[in-house]
């Protein structure tokens, strides 16, 4: 287990990280540390400051579901507006 401040951080739930799977190693530490909900998301955003490639994977994955959605939205409009007529 690799430690941040005192407190114990599974190699499953930086596996989770890595994956940019947040909410997930959110759970992990809940169940396995018996941490409440604010406690593990403080110890995630903590590690994850102190890890910032782990921070950039998460940013990319929330950038890309951003595109898709613009895209779509797009794709959307051009179709009410050109071939709905």
């Amino acid at each position: 287990m690799a430690t941040t401040e005192n407190q114990q951080l599974p190699l499953s739930a930086i596996d989770a990280l890595k994956q940019g799977r947040k909410i997930e190693a959110i759970k992990l530490i809940r169940q396995l540390n018996g941490l409440g909900l604010k406690e593990a998301k403080d110890l995630i955003d903590d590690y994850l400051r102190s890890h910032p490639e782990l921070q950039s994977q998460e940013k990319i994955k929330e950038s890309s579901l951003s595109v898709v959605i613009i895209f779509l939205v797009l794709i959307f409009t051009a179709y009410w507006f050109f071939i709905r007529r």
